[in-house]
């Protein structure tokens, strides 16, 4: 089911004292509470989940979604200026709101589905905190894709296109634009950190899984970062830390496998000692060799000495000054996405 989803964040929080958190938590409520009920919005009708410093809350229905997108953040700016007029700047209470429209599903602890884990992405990312931070005000507020192209740029809201200035956020497997708005504040004369380049438009449920990318545990920030720049590069990629929370991540792999027309295997000093990475190893072997299999391409992050059947593959090396390459990135796209390598016949 598809629900409006709020997530706001007070900055500040963590390096606070026990009573200055204190404060902050009840200072969050109150205007949370004053600025729903001048948009007139109800509430206590909302399914909330605390955090200390935030809060992630699934709407109802019958929230007016032109007033959520609209009128309540203008409302929640003027709460805070209310409630930080004559404070020490110090002191000040200072929020980050992210609005989406996604998937919500009741859960025995809360919600499950991608639009909880999504707008929480939003909320945190970091060039919304950059935001906030470089523009002094009270509230920095991040809509998602849904939101902008459905509501805001079809006109439902008073807000105006031209207001919001476009980002892109990737974290861990979240990897969307999105739009930030400062009430009260020119966002496009900030001076932000460059924004990562935007992936050219894909399906969000690809009919065809280009690879699946095998790894070491040990390895994961590292295989996280080449996944994503893979789907910036149009490449549908499987990659076992995107498994959603509820699934047994070895049935997920198998599918991912029996599905993908390629198989990367990320060898490094780790995955060369893991008897599990090797079971990966031959089950990826397997598989291109199989109807609608393609190719099996070794990446290397560490000097490693690789297996037998793998040695008779020319390898992608990412080591040392090649880790992170754009031409060698490019290299293994093209290697891998379904629509060049439709194009002609693949070596095996």
């Amino acid at each position: 089911m598809r629900r409006l989803l709020l997530s706001v964040d007070a900055r500040g929080y963590g390096g606070a004292t026990d009573r200055e958190q204190a404060r902050i938590q009840e200072g969050l409520l109150r205007v949370l509470d004053e600025a729903a009920a001048r948009a007139g919005l109800n509430r206590p009708g909302w399914i909330r989940q605390p955090s200390g410093d935030g809060e992630l809350a699934v709407l109802p229905d019958t929230e007016p979604e032109p007033r959520v997108v609209g009128d309540l953040p203008r409302a929640l700016a003027a709460e805070l200026r209310a409630h930080n007029r004559g404070l020490h700047p110090d002191l000040r209470l200072r929020l980050r709101l992210a609005v989406h429209h996604g998937v919500a599903l009741d859960a025995p602890n809360g919600h499950t589905g991608a639009g909880p884990v999504e707008v929480s992405r939003l909320c945190d990312s970091a060039l919304l905190k950059d935001a906030l931070a470089a523009s002094g005000a009270d509230l920095a507020v991040v809509y998602s894709r849904q939101i902008y192209a459905d509501t805001i740029r079809q006109g439902h809201t008073g807000l105006e296109p031209g207001d919001l200035r476009e980002i892109r956020v990737a974290r861990k497997e979240f990897d969307q634009p999105a739009w930030i708005w400062i009430p009260g504040h020119d966002v496009h004369a900030l001076a932000l950190p460059e924004p990562e380049q935007p992936a050219e438009a894909e399906p969000e449920h690809p009919a065809r899984l280009d690879a699946v990318i095998c790894f070491a545990e040990e390895d994961t920030p590292t295989v996280e970062r080449l996944a994503l720049q893979l789907r910036r590069r149009r490449v549908a990629v499987w990659i076992e830390p995107w498994v959603d929370p509820g699934l047994v991540v070895l049935l997920e792999k198998e599918r991912a496998i029996g599905a993908a027309a390629n198989g990367v295997l990320v060898f490094s000093r780790a995955s060369v000692k893991q008897p599990r990475v090797m079971d990966d190893y031959a089950a990826l072997l397997t598989r291109v060799h199989e109807p609608g299999g393609r190719r099996f391409v070794p990446v290397l992050i560490e000097p490693v000495e690789l297996p037998r059947f793998a040695a008779l593959r020319r390898p992608l090396d990412l080591t040392g000054a090649h880790a992170g390459e754009e031409s060698r990135l490019n290299l293994l796209a093209r290697a891998i996405r379904s629509d060049t390598g439709s194009q002609r016949p693949q070596k095996k």
